[in-house]
């Protein structure tokens, strides 16, 4: 398994056919993330620490390189579901890993840098895996919502469209989550999300198809 691991990765770093790199993190997906089939754990214990972090860097890696837009959204699916997935780890398992195992420390500090970057396909790829990792542990992060919020308002009022649908799908996935006493935060963003939606589904009827929202 560690040996198709390594394969299908360095055949996404040296391929430059679309399909081959779809295949590839879909694969390595499968292995590794609780959340794309239910009948199926998670192999990610069952790495070597040095397996682990090589698995981190690089998706973070070719993730800022990728050029392809449904390549990119696949990878964040992938990031923010094995950043879950470390997360939910059960204690007795988190005990017997070692460090790269048990955390992923690089990741928080990559998604502010590209929130903060200015760089609207950075950032709508910062606000897709936050939009995942809320959906499986948004509740952990309740106790940081106002440090949250104005990252969040700030995307949320970015000129690019695709920042802003990224920025609504992440809001209601976090304000979904949470208990309703920890939501009050965000409820001045309803007006801004609204504007949002509108200004999205009068000029990018690709994103009205691609982006599910719940606005709540």
């Amino acid at each position: 398994m560690v040996i198709n691991l390594f394969l299908s990765f360095l055949n996404f770093k040296a391929s430059a056919e679309q399909k081959i790199r779809i295949f590839c993190v879909v694969h390595v997906r499968r292995l590794l993330s609780n959340y794309v089939d239910a009948s199926e754990d998670s192999q990610w214990d069952r790495l070597n620490n040095d397996t682990q972090k090589f698995v981190k860097e690089i998706l973070l890696e070719v993730l800022v390189k990728e050029q392809d837009g449904p390549t990119r959204r696949i990878l964040c699916d992938f990031i923010g579901e094995l950043a879950a997935t470390i997360r939910k780890l059960d204690p007795d398992t988190k005990a017997q890993l070692g460090e790269e195992g048990r955390q992923w420390d690089s990741l928080m500090p990559n998604i502010w840098n590209f929130l903060t970057s200015n760089n609207p396909i950075l950032m709508e790829c910062a606000l897709k895996v936050l939009g995942i990792l809320f959906i499986y542990c948004g509740k952990e992060f309740a106790d940081h919502r106002n440090e949250i919020f104005p990252i969040l308002k700030q995307t949320l009022e970015h000129q690019e469209m695709r920042v802003k649908a990224g920025a609504i799908e992440a809001i209601s996935n976090f304000v979904g989550t949470i208990q309703t006493k920890h939501c009050k935060v965000f409820s001045e963003l309803i007006p801004t999300m609204l504007d949002a939606v509108v200004k999205i589904i009068g000029n990018n009827e690709d994103l009205v198809r691609k982006f599910k929202w719940k606005i709540t």
